[in-house]
């Protein structure tokens, strides 16, 4: 708390029993906080200005966290965080997980937009790339 009785406004997200904590940049006198509705008073001075930042981000992390969801893809805390903050989450593939991300795709168009066949092609084409990583392109006599 500073001198003049103001406090920082601190944002919790709890997401599988994980938490990540951080500052909103908002400061407010703590006599003014109700915890139940999770704003400032109506009646004090800037409590339109906070709670609409209050607002804000939250719609801002509801915005992350739907973002998440329908990626289908495990997320944690800090992924929220992240996408919240505007930082970028893309995750480091390897060349194997590209391929196999690349063939699942394909394997759900088998009989739609493509036939079975060419679908085989690209899992003997990971299983020849699989061997050239592993260093075992030349045959064994």
């Amino acid at each position: 708390m500073d001198q003049a009785g103001y406090t920082t406004l601190w944002c919790r997200i709890t997401y599988n029993k994980s938490r990540k904590q951080f500052s909103t940049g908002t400061f407010i006198k703590p006599e003014y906080w109700d915890k139940d509705k999770q704003k400032i008073l109506d009646d004090t001075e800037n409590s339109k200005t906070v709670n609409s930042q209050i607002s804000l981000i939250k719609q801002k992390l509801g915005q992350a966290f739907l973002m998440l969801q329908i990626q289908g893809e495990s997320f944690d805390v800090d992924d929220v965080y992240k996408i919240y903050s505007g930082e970028n989450i893309k995750k480091e593939m390897g060349v194997m997980a590209v391929y196999e991300e690349h063939n699942n795709y394909y394997k759900k168009l088998i009989g739609k937009d493509i036939k079975k066949v060419f679908w085989q092609k690209f899992e003997n084409t990971k299983s020849y790339l699989q061997k050239f990583i592993n260093g075992s392109t030349r045959k064994e006599r």
